[in-house]
């Protein structure tokens, strides 16, 4: 190959490499300006939110859900107020072998809902765990939303001391021939629980009892007759 031909080749080898590294350059240079707009996006929408709940947050208050996305926790707390009030006031119904023994408000049975918890739940989405965690935890909100479960309780104490009232009333002393029967607490409070904590809507308990073995009936004792004896004449 005389010297011309290869020199030719080399600056064409040349040219090809410089392309090359101008192509590479340039695809860093957008790759490095995407992660600095996403970057300085990410600081500014933070900033945004900085007292505030994330966009897309929103809490299940079946059959609805509330939106609390840009709300401060004060403001996602007055939000979540109204479905706090309807929750309590939810009726319940409790049977006595299929008849109506007493109606109840949830709130009277220790039901609960703590607003305050859940927009404290609702604040902490995308803001626990490591960077790439919170980032994506934001991120996910925004762009497909994050459904945070509303905080409810029950009160045992508030429930157990209205169940031992309602025993006194509902429980019957064993008679002779006739069963006694006393109110099962501890299966009564485990079904209203759930209820309270799952059924969105007023909802029926059948209470359910122990059977109280009758008393034996009392039977008249046997008369024996003494025959005096006669004297022998």
């Amino acid at each position: 190959m005389s010297l011309r031909k290869r020199a030719a080749r080399r600056l064409k080898d040349q040219g090809i490499n410089d392309r090359s590294a101008r192509s590479s350059f340039y695809l860093l240079a957008v790759a490095g300006g995407i992660v600095v707009l996403l970057l300085a996006g990410l600081i500014i929408y933070n900033g945004a939110y900085r007292e505030r709940i994330y966009a897309g947050v929103r809490v299940i208050t079946p059959p609805t859900t509330i939106d609390v996305g840009g709300k401060t926790r004060v403001a996602a707390t007055a939000a979540l107020k109204p479905f706090a009030t309807r929750e309590g006031a939810r009726i319940v119904t409790l049977l006595v072998a299929g008849t109506v023994a007493q109606r109840q408000r949830a709130r009277d049975l220790g039901y609960s809902v703590d607003a305050s918890l859940t927009a404290w739940r609702c604040s902490t989405v995308g803001r626990t765990g490591s960077l790439p965690e919170r980032i994506s935890g934001q991120l996910s909100a925004l762009a497909t939303g994050a459904e945070v479960s509303v905080a409810q309780r029950v009160d045992r104490n508030t429930l157990d001391g209205y169940l031992s009232k309602l025993a006194r009333i509902l429980n019957r002393r064993p008679r002779p021939g006739s069963p006694g029967r006393t109110l099962d607490i501890a299966a009564s409070r485990a079904s209203i629980i759930f209820g309270l904590l799952h059924d969105a809507t007023g909802f029926t308990i059948h209470l359910p009892f122990h059977r109280v073995p009758a008393l034996p009936l009392h039977r008249p004792r046997a008369q024996t007759h003494r025959h005096a004896a006669r004297p022998i004449r």
